[in-house]
């Protein structure tokens, strides 16, 4: 079949003024030319690195969605000012080796990749969607279901808190006071599911409902998870909301419940004469953007990003959660509990957005080793490398 013009580029990247590891991506291409290539059938691109002289060096994963966005990993170390150079084709079959996939169950998403399980979306028969397990290098850095904060489960989002200055409470899962009757986040149907080389895509309609059964506002959420080297992976979360049909304040909230093994205090054994509970040993470790460490400085402080670690298994894991610039109410409020909760908020501006909808973008690193070492990593999300794009080869 012939080449149709336009559907190779050549991709310069620019590391920027950061070293890079392992960083992912994007560049944007033609739109006319990618809606030709998702109308001719499966999408396959191939991705090829070259040498300085131009010669190919060796193919990479590559991903394209409809919008034209394609994403790959620029793997391995890129010192600052770096470039590299890639050449890719949109109408010649990527490279075989590991694809990301998602399976459908009854109430939940299998993701996994080269056949190993990355997580597990969790969309019915709860109160609120989630993801559990989180597979990092040495195992689940998020805890299941438990009698204790029974709420807090994997990572999840919820709106509302306690209830405070009126919302409804889509945080709490109870029925009866003190807390209860609480609202539920409802899953109405999946937009899209695909897996690919690069990552696995999910975009879900939600509903947040009243314990009246009125509907305060549909959501729509877009979840990309990348499996990155060293059992590392990283989940971006996009959501979409109008204004809501309720009074208050609004947050909107990103949590983790970190697993058992990486608290720094056990609320499951009893308290110690000056009231506190007593610590992990080891106990586990929270440091934010700021350089504020443990419950005592990182709690209810706005940061660009808040990072939770402990032990996991045989090894040391940790969770980030990345704020962007971009977010409404940028940085946002960390909670960041000795008992194993982590979050951060946002509260729906009180005028009406020009959109008619408020988009939030935070990014979920989980990594191998200690807290507070992932710097670089959020300069990746907000500050990532520069693509230059040109048509031809």
């Amino acid at each position: 079949m012939a080449q149709s013009p336009g559907a190779t580029y050549l991709l310069v990247v620019n590391a920027g003024q950061h070293d890079r590891e392992n960083c992912l991506v994007h560049a944007a291409l033609h739109a006319p030319v990618v809606n030709s290539v998702f109308a001719a059938g499966p999408v396959s691109v191939r991705l090829v690195e070259l040498e300085g002289d131009g010669s190919p060096r060796h193919e990479a994963p590559a991903q394209l969605d409809e919008q034209g966005k394609l994403t790959w990993l620029l793997a391995g170390h890129t010192a600052a000012g770096q470039q590299r150079r890639y050449l890719v084709d949109l109408r010649a079959p990527g490279p075989a080796g590991s694809q990301i996939e998602i399976a459908t169950r009854t109430d939940h998403l299998v993701l996994s990749a080269a056949g190993k399980l990355m997580t597990r979306y969790v969309f019915l028969g709860a109160w609120k969607p989630h993801f559990y397990p989180l597979l990092g290098p040495h195992g689940s850095v998020v805890r299941g279901a438990s009698g204790e904060h029974q709420h807090q489960t994997g990572l999840f989002l919820g709106y509302g808190g306690h209830g405070e200055g009126g919302s409804t409470n889509i945080w709490s899962d109870w029925d009866e006071p003190p807390y209860g009757p609480c609202g539920k986040m409802l899953h109405q149907a999946f937009e899209r599911l695909r897996g690919g080389p690069v990552y696995g895509h999910i975009v879900e309609r939600i509903a947040y409902i009243k314990p009246t059964g009125d509907k305060i506002l549909d959501e729509c959420r877009d979840m990309r998870v990348y499996p990155l080297p060293g059992g590392e992976k990283i989940v971006d979360i996009t959501i979409r909301v109008p204004p809501p049909d309720d009074p208050g304040a609004h947050p909107f909230i990103l949590a983790a419940r970190v697993a058992d093994t990486m608290r720094i205090r056990d609320h499951g054994k009893p308290r110690l004469p000056d009231g506190t509970y007593p610590l992990l040993d080891p106990p586990g470790e929270i440091e934010n953007s700021e350089g504020q460490c443990g419950e005592e400085e990182a709690n209810g402080k706005h940061a660009s990003w808040c990072d939770y670690a402990g032990k996991v298994g045989e090894g040391w894991s940790g969770i980030a959660l990345f704020d962007h610039p971009a977010n409404y109410e940028f940085p946002g409020r960390f909670h960041a509990g000795a008992y194993g909760c982590m979050s951060v908020s946002h509260h729906y501006p009180p005028e009406p957005p020009p959109a008619g909808q408020v988009t939030w973008m935070v990014r979920v690193y989980v990594h191998a080793g200690v807290a507070g070492k992932v710097a670089n990593k959020y300069q990746d999300f907000v500050d990532p490398p520069k693509v230059t794009v040109t048509t031809g080869a």
